[in-house]
């Protein structure tokens, strides 16, 4: 657990540097072993990747970022937003709009999950959002998109969450990817 800890201090670091690349955790799941009852152990790697890694990985991360500059860029130009929440509340619901009207079961977004595996309820405390997800079912691995439209950066225990989240909500996974996503607009 403490080297999670220190892996989601590390997002946190490189998330904030401005250099227009997402940052990444990455937690990959080795394989559950019911000879010896051991638990599956997560191996987490923080840090940057290549456009080219990335794309290997999260073969939709293009297609996520130009959706999320190109709502973005609307919603800018359409000068209909109070403020900087609800400049960001209308980029997300633009996005999810875009994504799920592919209508495509492993590229969702604006996901709510239970975290007690139950069935999620958007009026039941402690329910956690996912901005954007894909799930790579070949590698079994899961991209989680985490959009922030303005200063806000994904934080240690938003990482935390949506890992956990991502976690028990796919058990067969290998790999989570969670990738902060600013608009480059």
């Amino acid at each position: 657990m403490r080297t999670l800890e220190l892996a989601l201090s590390l997002l946190a670091v490189l998330s904030a540097q401005d250099d227009g690349f997402g940052t990444v955790l990455g937690l990959t799941t080795h394989e559950f072993d019911p000879a010896t009852g051991a638990q599956p152990a997560l191996t987490p790697w923080v840090g940057k990747l290549n456009q080219q890694a990335l794309s290997g990985a999260c073969p939709r991360y293009g297609e996520v970022l130009a959706i999320v500059n190109d709502v973005t860029k609307s919603v800018r130009a359409s000068g209909n937003y109070r403020d900087a929440t609800d400049f960001g509340n209308r980029v997300h619901i633009g996005v999810a709009r875009r994504v799920n009207s592919q209508e495509d079961p492993d590229f969702k977004a604006e996901i709510l999950l239970d975290p007690m595996e139950g069935k999620a309820n958007p009026y039941k405390p402690g329910n956690v959002r996912l901005d954007l997800l894909e799930n790579v079912r070949a590698t079994q691995t899961v991209c989680v998109y985490d959009h922030k439209t303005g200063i806000a950066e994904i934080s240690m225990a938003r990482a935390m969450q949506l890992a956990a989240n991502a976690t028990r909500n796919y058990p067969y996974l290998k790999r989570i990817i969670i990738i902060q996503v600013k608009p480059q607009t």
